[in-house]
């Protein structure tokens, strides 16, 4: 036990090296609290429960919070411990929403250790309270039992598993959100060290990038070659099918032979007849249950010559899964780079072809992005009571002053900017030139207060 305890050191927890073996290797004592950790495991139980068991809920609300890095005298733990595998920051290791779920399911932090279906009470000591972790521990086992509604299918859009965003220190994959026509780009807020990276209208990227794609995608001078491989299919097709009634004819001719000695005047040999009969009839059960290929029409293969010579006016009368075939077949991946209005895509053929597309659009011009996020609201609740107009528009440039005020309003949030007298004109340039003055020679406050009025 004491080796699979080593392998996999909850956070919160450090053990004791009681000694080494004679091959180097630790040996391991009881598991003992480690306050630095165990302090953090508390307090995400404690968002985890208020959230009531939204680990994504939790993670946003623990945004900044970290599991600190060991201490040096234990930097031994950092290869030992299952925060390991977590992403760092120069204060500690991340806490995202696969951290609190994993934690809400543990019973060793109430010191009780599974092994196989045995549970194993005051195994360690216990670092989180027994309510708290119980509730926890109850929400996150709940979710099962929920009866789930039919799941809709939406087809994927088109690019989708081709799309990579440059932006991160490492390329991040861009999921489709079929279901809302989206483009995201998560990573960050996923990982709690910062906002939604990229969430955009699809066709924003899609129709740029596939209208590109077809211009430079010609496939009418493979069109004749298409056409007479797909001729000499069907002449495939048919041979194989002949043949294949050429051998039904011969096994039925043979298992009618077969079945005329059974009853003759040698009996030693019938023993032998019906295995044979056996054998010719399995044979002619595979024969005849064995699919044949899809036979190729003429008007087939017309339509696909029309396709490939027509493909830019055909794209759209595909599927979305048909369509993104295509592009995988051709397309290796496309690279994303964007800010504000402006994406540049970079297509990386198979063949070796790099194609630059710059795409400009204007921020928030649909419904979807004019959508105050969550993020938004709570940086809105901060700002609100004590900012200037200008810090107000500069912290959402693609926002105007009635819509950032209208919602405010619907937060119910209050402002406390502070309200002058009105005799006290704006600042000058003269007067910020008079104050540095007096300031750099360590005039007394009411003097300059006095003199400036």
């Amino acid at each position: 036990m004491e080796s699979m305890l080593a392998s996999r050191f909850l956070p919160g927890f450090i053990v004791e090296i009681k000694g080494y073996k004679t091959n180097g290797a630790f040996i391991f004592g009881k598991w003992l609290p480690y306050p630095p950790h165990a302090d953090v495991d508390i307090k995400i139980l404690e968002k985890y429960v208020r959230q009531q068991g939204s680990k994504y809920k939790a993670a946003q609300a623990l945004r900044g919070l970290v599991f600190p890095f060991f201490q040096p005298e234990l930097k031994w733990m950092e290869t030992r411990s299952s925060l390991r595998n977590c992403l760092k920051t120069d204060e500690g290791y991340i806490i995202t929403p696969e951290v609190i779920d994993g934690l809400a399911g543990q019973l060793a932090l109430v010191g009780i250790w599974k092994w196989a279906d045995i549970f194993i009470e005051n195994n360690h000591p216990t670092i989180a309270p027994i309510d708290l972790f119980s509730e926890a521990y109850a929400l996150r086992n709940q979710r099962g039992g929920k009866p789930r509604g039919r799941t809709a299918y939406y087809e994927s859009l088109d690019w989708d598993g081709l799309l990579w965003c440059l932006i991160h220190e490492t390329p991040h994959h861009i999921s489709g959100h079929a279901s809302d026509g989206s483009w995201v780009c998560d990573r960050d807020y996923h990982n709690c060290i910062g906002p939604l990276c990229l969430k955009i209208d699809h066709r924003i990227i899609s129709q740029p990038l596939t209208t590109e794609f077809l211009k430079s995608l010609d496939l009418r001078s493979y069109a004749r070659e298409v056409f007479d491989e797909l001729q000499t299919r069907s002449m495939m097709v048919e041979a194989e099918e002949a043949m294949r009634k050429h051998q039904e004819t011969q096994l039925r001719n043979r298992l009618t032979n077969l079945e005329s000695y059974l009853g003759s005047a040698y009996p030693e040999l019938e023993e032998s007849y019906r295995r044979q009969i056996k054998q010719v009839k399995a044979d002619l059960r595979a024969l005849q249950q064995k699919p044949l290929p899809t036979p190729v029409t003429v008007a087939g293969i017309n339509r696909v010559q029309h396709f490939l010579e027509n493909l830019e006016d055909q794209w759209h009368k595909l599927s979305s899964s048909l369509r993104n075939r295509l592009l995988k077949l051709l397309v290796d991946r496309v690279d994303i780079l964007h800010h504000q209005g402006h994406i540049q895509a970079t297509v990386s053929w198979k063949i070796g072809f790099r194609q630059k597309i710059d795409i400009d659009w204007v921020v928030g011009s649909s419904a979807k992005e004019r959508r105050w996020a969550g993020e938004q609201d709570s940086f809105l609740q901060t700002l609100w009571p004590t900012s200037t107009k200008e810090v107000l528009l500069a912290a959402f440039p693609e926002r105007n002053r009635i819509s950032i005020t209208s919602r405010a309003r619907k937060l119910g949030l209050m402002r406390r900017v502070r309200l002058y007298p009105p005799h006290w004109d704006p600042w000058t340039s003269s007067d910020d030139a008079r104050l540095a003055e007096l300031y750099v020679t360590e005039t007394p406050i009411d003097i300059i207060a006095a003199e400036l009025g």
